[in-house]
């Protein structure tokens, strides 16, 4: 899993930190549509922004709309077609607890410790 980078409001008053993150990826995370839910989006399909595969939708405690979000075991830009794909969590030392061999399935790995045999971490 790569590194994240938290911005500051003290990053913004330096023109040297947009050379600092240029190979950074950022995420943003908004709501959308006001006092709305995930109920009564979903009854407007057209403008429904939760609908591209490995989504899920969930409504805010505030008033501020609902959210979307990837699927647990999945990453990426969901309001894109494919944009949530599965993580690797073989990749990842903190998910990866296999002794030998990791197998990367979707939502979660395998560990193989015999040929055919797996269980699920």
């Amino acid at each position: 899993m790569q590194a994240k980078y938290q911005v500051s409001v003290l990053d913004l008053q330096y023109d040297r930190f947009i050379n600092k993150i240029k190979d950074v990826p950022v995420v943003f995370v908004w709501a959308i549509g006001e006092n709305l839910t995930c109920e009564k989006a979903l009854q407007d399909p057209e403008t429904f922004a939760c609908k591209y595969k490995n989504t899920t939708c969930y409504s805010t405690s505030n008033t501020y709309g609902y959210r979307c979000d990837c699927l647990s075991g999945y990453e990426g830009n969901l309001y894109l077609i494919n944009g949530c794909q599965d993580v690797n969590e073989c990749e990842d030392h903190n998910d990866n607890q296999c002794a030998s061999i990791c197998i990367n399935n979707l939502q979660s790995l395998c560990c193989a410790c015999q040929i055919y045999k797996c269980h699920n971490v």
